[in-house]
């Protein structure tokens, strides 16, 4: 049903937003790979580039919660926000550059 909502490879990108919500990073290719055996859709650069985004997030996680004890709850709070808001703006700048760049 979601996939049909999409305009150009729904049923790909629904797909993959399955595995990503349902398992991991393999799940998704496995599902993608179902409807689309050959790769020709641009839904598995996607896939690739929402991997380099979540490096964002998970890397900072990953280095910041087990000095939690030492900096204090409060600014981990403060760098988690800050971590957060800068990487939807880089989420909405990518965004607006390929609205451009189609015009």
């Amino acid at each position: 049903y979601f996939g049909s909502k999409l305009s150009e490879f729904g049923m790909e990108r629904a797909m993959a937003l399955l595995g990503y919500s349902t398992g991991t990073d393999a799940s998704a290719l496995l599902l993608l790979r179902i409807v689309d055996p050959k790769f020709k859709s641009p839904v598995l650069v996607e896939m690739g580039l929402v991997i380099v985004v979540q490096m964002f997030t998970i890397i900072p996680f990953s280095v910041c919660i087990p000095l939690a004890p030492y900096i204090g709850v409060s600014n981990i709070v403060l760098i988690m926000s800050t971590i957060a808001i800068l990487s939807l703006l880089v989420v909405f700048m990518l965004i607006r550059l390929q609205g451009k760049s189609k015009d």
